[in-house]
């Protein structure tokens, strides 16, 4: 049966699939909730998490990439931590009171601007407000959606040709630079077409991806408040609030006192969690883990980091020694960049991950060219 369903009409299989998100998703805002948090919860949730995790599987790995990938991130990864953060009474669905606005953040990669801060920073729920155009606001704010999305399709396009055109006679690192560029361009593409849907239609506050990452000071910087904080967030809601809290079903009563050793311990287990899911979602895509698990160990690595920053941070701080704010970025930008370069792009190009994308972004520019001409 599941063979005959996967050779169907792609349109066919994507409407199915999105109708079956939309069931989960109506059955997450009206049923889940009725339950007492915690494992009575989790248990009417359970179909959905299995749901979630076996929708991407219907797209092929070759010619629908683009869809299975999105389906993996937006379903397998933040749909499901985000129904599991339900299922302990914290995340964002908890706090969604109308029911269109429950389906949006249920159905997409979105943050709203309610949002708490995100992982390892206090300072993030001001970063967002503060982010100068990387993405979210409301509706008022269509106009800068578009602008940024058309900008962003356009980096794309050109990265695209580049590697396509110029590739060969390229070295591996400046390669690798390029892919940092796309993957940028190309997320918060992906991310401001559904930020600007839903900011017209139904006045929700979104907040943004990304938040200059380029500028990130520190490790924890970059991935608390600058790099893919919906993801960030789906991590801090499920895994580090928890921990560093002392309670895994969220209460009014008081929590337990927080130490930069809880903090860092809650940092690592997101870390290791992200890793994890990150060669989770490669296996599901190559039917392997990566080479030396090199995405996990990239991942744990980051955490490792972030203490070592808090502690030297301490050390420079009782000395009265403060680095200068462009040398601390080149620093990390420069160390994110080598570790990416070693441990993160090799497994794109053993799985032949950017040729796929790279002709579905061409077969998919080919195509809206030939309809717009």
């Amino acid at each position: 049966m599941y063979s005959s369903f996967v050779h169907t009409p792609y349109v066919h299989r994507l409407v199915a699939a999105l109708c079956i998100n939309g069931s989960c998703a109506y059955f997450a805002a009206r049923f889940v909730p009725r339950r007492e948090a915690g494992w009575p919860r989790a248990s009417a949730a359970l179909p959905i998490l299995l749901l979630n995790s076996l929708l991407p599987a219907l797209f092929h790995d070759l010619d629908e990439v683009l869809t299975k990938g999105l389906f993996l991130i937006c379903l397998f990864w933040i749909c499901n931590f985000r129904v599991l953060a339900l299922c302990l009474d914290r995340g964002p669905l908890v706090r969604q009171r109308s029911l269109s606005h429950f389906f949006a953040v249920y159905m997409l990669p979105i943050d709203p601007c309610d949002n708490e801060p995100t992982a390892f920073s206090k300072k993030s729920q001001t970063a967002k407000v503060e982010s100068s155009g990387e993405s979210g606001s409301a509706a008022s704010h269509t106009g800068h959606f578009v602008k940024h999305f058309l900008t962003k399709s356009a980096v794309v396009a050109c990265v695209t040709y580049t590697l396509a055109s110029k590739g060969d006679s390229l070295s591996t690192l400046s390669i690798h630079i390029l892919y940092v560029i796309n993957m940028y361009a190309c997320m918060a593409c992906l991310y401001d077409g559904p930020t600007t849907l839903v900011s017209t239609l139904i006045g929700l506050e979104i907040a943004p991806l990304f938040n200059k990452p380029f500028l990130a000071e520190s490790f924890s910087s970059f991935w608390g408040r600058r790099w893919n904080l919906c993801v960030g967030n789906s991590l801090r809601v499920l895994i580090y609030d928890p921990i560093q809290e002392g309670q895994f079903v969220k209460s009014k009563s008081e929590a337990v006192r927080t130490t930069m050793l809880r903090r860092w311990a809650a940092a690592c287990a997101c870390f290791l969690a992200s890793g994890l899911m990150h060669e989770v979602i490669y296996w599901y895509g190559n039917d392997m883990h990566t080479r030396n698990w090199s995405w996990f160990i990239f991942f744990g690595i980051q955490g490792i980091i972030v203490g070592l920053e808090g502690v030297g941070k301490k050390i420079l701080t009782k000395k009265g020694v403060t680095m200068p704010h462009w040398l601390a970025a080149c620093i990390t930008v420069s160390l994110q960049m080598w570790l990416a370069h070693v441990l993160f792009f090799p497994a794109l190009t053993d799985a032949r991950l950017p040729v796929k994308l790279r002709e579905a972004l061409s077969r998919n520019y080919h195509s809206l060219i030939g309809v717009v001409l």
